[in-house]
């Protein structure tokens, strides 16, 4: 009886002693479990610092970006309005230098004669090794003499239809008025360009007067055109009888230039027959009436190039 009292006093003893052990455990835990939740909330607030700071990074690097980009364009918009502002002050640079050439030429060339001026201008127009055309002085020089001389008149109606090269200023109308002048004033080879000009508006009336105006100073080629447009089956108030005259006449000056010609091909021998079997033909539409007239008009014809054509011919070619 004593032994079993001693061995539950003993027991209790044991059991008294290991409780408070086995409690122990749970409160290291909790501690172990608030030491880890504090090492991660550092980890968490360091990590959440360094992405910050890299967000930061990043953003500043982007907002640096767009910030040079943005200078970039800006820069670049400056540049284009000072290459704009400079090509609008060496526009406007050139346009003063044409009216002081304009204005210069006024005052040192005015008391010179038309031709004069008309020479003036073409040196003006000429190149060399160091020299370039002055075109502003030119074509200034070219309005003056074009007031009275006809020459002017034409070089002038040259310009402004364009075929003195690209770059320079084309007026069609301007440039046909000019034409017209040379042309009225009897200059050939005015007359000759317009005379088409006319055909092509599709005024042949007024061309055909302009044609036998060629075809009276010499011009071959006026006078085969004068011929086609006086054909009646083309034109009802055509003249047939000096179309039979004009055709003679520019036979006899084709044959003149071939008749040096000590050889032949067989295209130009055609070419002859072709020629004389349309002579031929124009012939056989007239009576012996009409025949006698135009043949009496071609014996006394004579070409009669005007003063302002002889006078360009005298000119030197360059």
């Amino acid at each position: 009886m004593r032994l079993k009292l001693l061995l539950g006093v003993s027991l209790l003893a044991t059991s008294l002693i290991v409780l408070p052990s086995t409690e122990a455990k749970p409160t290291q835990k909790h501690s172990t479990s608030k030491t880890n939740t504090k090492h991660s909330t550092s980890k968490s607030s360091k990590a959440n610092a360094k992405a910050g700071s890299k967000k930061g990074a990043n953003t500043s690097k982007s907002k640096s970006k767009s910030n040079a980009k943005a200078h970039g364009k800006q820069d670049k918009q400056d540049r284009h309005s000072k290459r704009g502002k400079h090509s609008a002050a060496v526009k406007g640079k050139a346009s003063v230098e044409k009216a002081e050439a304009r204005a210069s030429v006024s005052e040192h060339d005015l008391m010179l004669a038309p031709e004069a001026q008309f020479q003036q201008a073409l040196s003006y127009t000429r190149t060399g090794k160091r020299k370039k055309p002055d075109w502003p002085h030119a074509v200034a020089l070219l309005e003056k003499s074009a007031a009275t001389y006809p020459l002017a008149q034409y070089r002038l109606a040259d310009y402004y239809l364009g075929n003195w090269g690209k770059g320079h200023r084309t007026d069609m109308e301007l440039g046909y008025q000019y034409l017209e002048k040379a042309s009225n004033a009897g200059y050939l080879q005015a007359q000759v360009e317009y005379a088409r000009y006319l055909e092509k508006k599709g005024e042949n009336q007024s061309a055909l007067k302009l044609w036998r105006e060629a075809a009276d100073q010499g011009h071959v080629d006026a006078m085969l055109r004068y011929v086609e447009l006086n054909d009646v089956k083309k034109h009802p108030n055509a003249d047939p009888v000096m179309a039979y005259a004009y055709l003679q006449i520019a036979a006899q000056k084709i044959m003149e230039k071939r008749a040096s010609l000590t050889t032949k091909s067989e295209r130009e021998q055609k070419a002859e027959e072709a020629f004389q079997q349309y002579l031929d033909s124009i012939a056989a539409g007239l009576n012996e009436e009409q025949r006698a007239s135009a043949n009496t008009y071609v014996a006394q014809w004579q070409a009669k190039p005007s003063e302002i054509t002889q006078h360009a011919e005298k000119l030197p070619k360059k």
